[in-house]
């Protein structure tokens, strides 16, 4: 038998992820970024990755949250560019589905893309065939990054 102890430490601040090679820091990341999933644990974690970059997080576990967050953002003058959601949400709710209906409220049409722990082949032949990025959890964030800068490049900031 063996014992460890450990003394406790106060949490590190978040620190910026450093750039690697291949990833501009001067390419242009969206300024808003609705995050629709109902794992607390997620959307703790991606906020204080996108506020190192500069790009505001508005999270949301469920549609009716998600569009709330985005009729604020449209009454602020401040659109959301990219939906980021879970396949899977709380109750079996489609992911995917819930995206698609949201991108299709107001003028502005923000990018989609989709997160996932995902297996079920029928399930990844579904996120397939929408034609949408695709990001397996646990998310990398610089294939975060570069997938943020793709959608901007092709749908506008």
């Amino acid at each position: 038998r063996f014992r460890v102890a450990l003394p406790l430490a106060p949490a590190a601040p978040v620190q910026p992820v450093p750039l690697q090679a291949g990833v501009e820091a001067d390419l242009p990341l969206p300024e808003r970024v609705l995050l629709i999933d109902d794992e607390a644990i997620v959307a703790q974690g991606l906020s204080a990755l996108m506020k190192t970059w500069g790009v505001d997080l508005l999270a949301a576990i469920d549609e009716p949250s998600a569009a709330a967050a985005l009729a604020q953002a449209h009454r602020q003058q401040r659109p959301v560019a990219v939906i980021l959601s879970d396949m899977r949400l709380g109750q079996g709710v489609d992911g995917l589905q819930v995206a698609r209906r949201l991108q299709g409220q107001g003028g502005h049409r923000p990018a989609l893309v989709m997160i996932t722990g995902e297996t079920a082949p029928d399930r990844l032949r579904a996120l397939e065939q929408a034609g949408l990025p695709v990001l397996f959890k646990p998310v990398d964030p610089l294939l975060l990054r570069r997938t943020l800068i793709e959608v901007v490049q092709a749908n506008g900031p």
